[in-house]
């Protein structure tokens, strides 16, 4: 069996209930706790399109954009940085060459009514 990784998902999953509306220093300190704790990958946000996501008021994390991660990486010296997006809810637009971004890994969200079988 491949080595287990695992994934925290507290921002990105939390966000739900606060529309991703972390303030600055609770991202920090809670990455500064669970950092030497084994976790591999860290799950720190959604990159949502506003238009397409009807520029809803949600946080930093909702969107995390590249300056706002480079931000959280230069302050925790975080590796791992991983972002989730949705189908439909995302863009290419909204991505930059992955040799210029500090993200690592992005999941992918689809659902079964999204998923063009034909």
């Amino acid at each position: 069996m491949d080595e287990v990784k695992i994934l925290d998902c507290t921002f990105r999953d939390g966000g739900h209930l606060l529309n991703w509306k972390f303030k600055p220093e609770t991202v920090e300190k809670v990455i500064a706790k669970i950092k030497g704790s084994g976790i591999d990958y860290y799950e720190l946000g959604y990159r949502f399109n506003k238009i397409l996501n009807n520029d809803k008021d949600f946080g930093l994390l909702a969107y995390s954009d590249e300056e706002y991660l480079r931000e959280i990486k230069n302050k925790t010296n975080i590796e791992n940085i991983t972002i989730m997006m949705d189908v439909g809810k995302t863009k290419k637009e909204d991505f930059i060459d992955c040799k210029d971004s500090v993200i690592d890994t992005v999941r992918v969200a689809t659902y079964a009514n999204t998923i063009d079988l034909h």
